[in-house]
């Protein structure tokens, strides 16, 4: 009998621990906290040769409660094959361990993947992407080929929260 109750309140005890544990998870979900516009400046570069900067809008919105979207909205009168006019990035991941820093983050294949810049039809191979919010200030580096072109260029955007 008391083996039974002893068992009883070890599960009990078991069954609150694990709930505590998934209230602690929701510190992690980073996408509604990151959610906003973020007006900055991305610089360029290609090869290590500094290509100029250009000021940038990236518009992040919830997906999910871990994923977000990030809309990069660049110069829409710019001729140069190089700039950003809206290029729509989707299934980023938006964590925190620690509730003040977010991590953006997207799990590329080894080939990259391709998007497709919405004013200018470019297409865009992305082969990485990293990020992070901390406060109002965001801070996305990134690797992409426009159209042909047969290197990376090197994306760097700061911004902030408006």
């Amino acid at each position: 009998m008391k083996r039974t109750i002893l068992t009883k309140w070890l599960l009990l005890a078991a069954v609150t621990l694990c709930s505590a544990a998934c209230d602690d998870d929701k510190n992690d979900f980073g996408a509604d906290r990151v959610a906003g516009t973020y007006q900055g400046t991305v610089s360029l570069t290609v090869m290590g040769q500094d290509q100029g900067s250009s000021a940038l809008e990236a518009v992040v919105a919830a997906e999910s409660a871990t994923s977000v979207s990030i809309t990069l909205t660049g110069d829409s009168e710019s001729a140069s094959p190089m700039s950003i006019k809206k290029i729509p990035l989707t299934g980023i991941g938006a964590t925190t361990a620690d509730g003040t820093v977010y991590t953006l983050a997207k799990n590329i294949p080894e080939e990259g993947y391709t998007v497709t810049d919405e004013e200018s039809k470019v297409n865009w191979k992305i082969t990485s992407f990293a990020g992070t919010v901390e406060g109002d200030e965001a801070a996305i580096e990134m690797v992409a080929q426009p159209g042909a072109m047969p290197m990376g260029i090197t994306m760097k955007f700061t911004g902030t929260k408006q």
